[in-house]
């Protein structure tokens, strides 16, 4: 059975491209340019994991990524992020990882697999602990979760 993935980016270029290179990696891609978007397909579908933009948009009718934060913290979160130092920001939304573009794409897959791969208990009983950190991704990083 494919793990669902929710991919929330604003830009249709990097939501089709990743949507393709997650489709190769045989994941079931549920696509939002939008927070409302998002927040929606996040509720219908609760994915495995949500890889979304750090400045993924809001719109005039739904929020932007802080709501979609909210609408289901069960559920791992990467961001992704064309501005620098944002760890601070990715951190405060309880991000699993956070990695900048231009993306190193087996970095970014190695951390999906991980974190879809990890039991939700574990991934819950991490992201609870007092000294819980976002994984701060860039092609010279660790990949073991025990780094997160």
């Amino acid at each position: 059975m494919k793990k669902t993935i929710l991919l929330a980016d604003g830009d249709d270029a990097v939501r089709g491209t990743l949507a393709r290179v997650l489709e190769l990696e045989q994941y079931e891609v549920v696509l939002a340019a939008c927070g409302s978007q998002a927040a929606e397909k996040l509720v219908n579908c609760l994915p495995a994991l949500a890889l979304c933009d750090l400045e993924l948009p809001g719109d005039a009718d739904g929020p932007g990524l802080d709501a979609l934060c909210e609408v289901a913290p069960g559920v791992p979160l990467v961001l992704i992020t064309a501005r620098s130092h944002q760890y601070n920001r990715a951190r405060q939304l309880g991000a699993s990882a956070l990695m900048e573009k231009p993306l190193h794409l087996p970095l970014l897959l190695r951390t999906i697999r991980n974190l879809v791969s990890e039991p939700r208990n574990e991934w819950l009983r991490r992201l609870t602990e007092p000294g819980f950190k976002t994984l701060f991704l860039h092609h010279s990083a660790p990949s073991r979760l025990g780094a997160v």
